[in-house]
């Protein structure tokens, strides 16, 4: 149904888990993860995530480059965050509850060019700082 879908805004809304984002059913033979495979921009800022299930359905896109988290339900960035993520350029974070990224959150993440964190709960500026030090512009 969505296999040609590039961008894809669902700001500003209510939606807390993936599955009431894309209520689809699908065939065996699709998932998620293929439905979605075309998106190179997604914008789910303003609403109720508190886990990144939905991102990870993203992980083997390699256009994927622009991803807006801002405004939800976010604590903590672990050490799977951005596994395969390895296209994403432009990361937004700002507007949630974060107090801690993992020391590899951000491994993966070679092209990112603005990584935004501002107005969360980090305890360490420096600490961010070390993790990010390839990141071309930063919002903090």
């Amino acid at each position: 149904i969505l296999q040609n879908l590039q961008v894809l805004i669902v700001r500003q809304n209510m939606v807390s888990e993936k599955e009431k984002m894309f209520p689809i059913q699908h065939n065996q033979d699709q998932s998620y993860s293929e439905t979605l495979k075309n998106i190179s921009e997604l914008d789910i800022s303003r609403n109720y995530f508190e886990s990144f299930d939905l991102v990870r359905l993203l992980e083997e896109n390699n256009n994927f480059h622009l991803l807006n988290l801002s405004d939800n339900k976010f604590i903590q960035l672990n050490s799977d965050f951005s596994t395969n993520m390895i296209s994403l350029k432009t990361l937004s974070l700002n507007l949630n509850q974060i107090k801690s990224i993992h020391q590899s959150a951000f491994a993966y993440l070679d092209q990112l060019e603005f990584l935004n964190l501002a107005n969360n709960l980090l305890e360490s500026f420096i600490k961010v700082l070390s993790l990010i030090y390839f990141i071309l512009k930063l919002s903090i």
